[in-house]
């Protein structure tokens, strides 16, 4: 029996630090995402099952194999990818104990539309699509695991552009939950929005970290995000839109202490940087009221080479 699930890869438009308190979150699913293939037999009488992770090239760069009935990952304890998917299906198993997927099990193959390290998503659409497999909570399970915001997940599962927000659901236990609405933008200006890899890897945990050692956010703080959030909708126009970018870049760049990416990289350019999800890496948004080739040889110019227009990028509801 062969079932196959994919899950878009994600970026955060706006909110990123902020959305883990709170704040209203405006994010992208991408175009290019991850497939994962799960194989079973309910006749296959081994006591193991294996991983394969396949780049986009069709290289395997992770292969593990996994025992059935405690989940134990029989390569080497130092491989850090392979003891965390065996930490994923120890932690699915507690959740789900009538599951018995893994019983029949024989191989699973994921496949990524991307290179690993551009920061779009290896890791959320994982347990998108596990949770999917294993029917269980998407958010709860990032929370026993990786941890986050969770808003990469709803990009994994939606059919286009979303406003993310996590909301309490026991105060008693400050229980939360994620909530996010598919909304239809693609803006009338978006021929003059791109994207940008700025080949600088980012590790997430440690954003997190750094935003955490500041407390939680002010109230008014939060307030001044969900507003830049929904201006960022309805701006109808580049230049409105381009304000918004500069005061929420400002926003984010006082709070944490940090110098735009735009001051670090790009002062000479004649639009807006926007810095997405974990500062100083992965992808950036670039305005421009100049023709695509002029854009793009800017950024070559600089050694920055992988330029996506938005049409190219971001995965948008249909009829929008």
């Amino acid at each position: 029996m062969r079932h196959s699930i994919k899950k878009n890869g994600k970026l955060l438009l706006t909110g990123e630090y902020f959305v883990l308190d709170g704040a209203l979150a405006l994010a992208v699913p991408t175009q290019f995402g991850q497939s994962f293939l799960f194989e079973s037999d309910a006749e296959d009488s081994g006591t193991a099952f294996v991983w394969k992770s396949l780049n986009k090239q069709e290289d395997r760069w992770f292969k593990g194999f996994y025992h059935k009935e405690d989940l134990s990952f029989l390569n080497s304890f130092n491989d850090p990818v392979g003891m965390r998917l065996f930490e994923i299906f120890s932690t699915i198993r507690k959740m789900n104990p009538e599951f018995k997927g893994f019983a029949t099990l024989k191989e699973i193959t994921s496949r990524l539309e991307f290179p690993r390290e551009w920061g779009l998503g290896t890791s959320s659409t994982l347990i998108a699509a596990l949770a999917e497999w294993a029917n269980v909570s998407a958010y709860d399970l990032l929370q026993k695991t990786f941890g986050g915001s969770g808003y990469d997940l709803a990009c994994a599962n939606s059919n286009g552009p979303i406003l993310y927000q996590i909301r309490p659901t026991d105060a008693r236990t400050d229980s939360t939950e994620g909530h996010y609405v598919e909304v239809p933008y693609r803006p009338p200006f978006h021929e003059h929005l791109y994207f940008v890899y700025l080949g600088k890897k980012q590790n997430s945990r440690e954003g997190i970290q750094r935003f955490r050692a500041q407390g939680k956010a002010p109230e008014n703080l939060l307030k001044d995000i969900n507003q830049l959030s929904l201006a960022w909708l309805q701006a109808g126009d580049l230049n409105t839109l381009e304000k918004v970018i500069l005061q929420h870049e400002s926003i984010v760049a006082s709070y944490l202490n940090i110098e735009k990416v735009q001051d670090l990289y790009f002062k000479d350019y004649w639009g807006l940087i926007k810095s997405l999800g974990a500062w100083g890496g992965d992808f950036v948004m670039a305005t421009s009221d100049k023709n695509a080739p002029e854009t793009k040889a800017y950024f070559q110019k600089k050694g920055f080479n992988t330029i996506f227009s938005y049409q190219e990028l971001i995965l948008a509801q249909p009829n929008s």
